[in-house]
């Protein structure tokens, strides 16, 4: 051991996690500091692409009761419903749709697809909508399906895209162009993720 040197430095265990701290505490401020401007700004242009859609797509009262749903005028479709009470569909209806109202649809020109009875899910677009439509057996006794729907205006054609009869509890999170539905069934929940362009 000649010619050999060796220092020990202890360092007391205070000083050691007061530098840990120190520098944990500064990391979380950095993220916090760079973090916050960013979701203020991403918050904000959801808001705002929220309010552009809302204008895109005004409903106004129209005399007879009915609400009209804005189309492109270049497409010649006019589209207006009114919100109707299950029960007076039939009591097998209301005892389905419990506190839920059911909307009848009028179209001009006159269009096969909405004749009959729909739930009041709908999200509106500027090509199409979303639509829930109820089918009855010819008693209106019985719910057969209740499957969801894109109408659009260009085609003029509906595509089904699930049945979601037996689902309750329909929940949207996202906006008309992007957005996840969530329907409760007694066997398995169901997910459905739309993205339009």
């Amino acid at each position: 051991m000649k010619n050999l040197k060796i220092h020990k430095k202890i360092v007391p265990l205070e000083e050691l996690s007061n530098t840990s701290d120190f520098f944990t505490t500064a990391l979380i401020i950095i993220i916090c500091l760079l973090g916050i401007p960013l979701i203020l700004i991403a918050w904000l242009a959801i808001l705002l692409s929220n309010a552009w859609a809302a204008k895109r797509h005004p409903v106004k009262q129209l005399t007879d009761g009915w609400l009209n749903i804005e189309t492109d005028a270049a497409l010649k479709i006019g589209l207006s419903y009114r919100s109707i009470d299950a029960a007076s569909v039939s009591d097998a209806a209301a005892g389905y749709f419990d506190t839920e109202h059911l909307n009848l649809y009028r179209t001009v020109p006159k269009l096969d697809f909405f004749t009959g009875y729909f739930t009041s899910f709908k999200i509106e677009l500027p090509d199409g909508i979303f639509v829930q439509k109820i089918y009855f057996d010819d008693t209106l006794e019985e719910v057969l399906s209740s499957p969801l729907y894109f109408f659009s205006y260009q085609t003029t054609e509906a595509e089904e895209i699930h049945d979601l009869k037996d689902y309750v509890l329909l929940d949207t999170k996202g906006s008309p162009t992007d957005f996840l539905l969530t329907a409760s069934g007694e066997q398995h929940d169901a997910e459905i993720r739309i993205t339009r362009l």
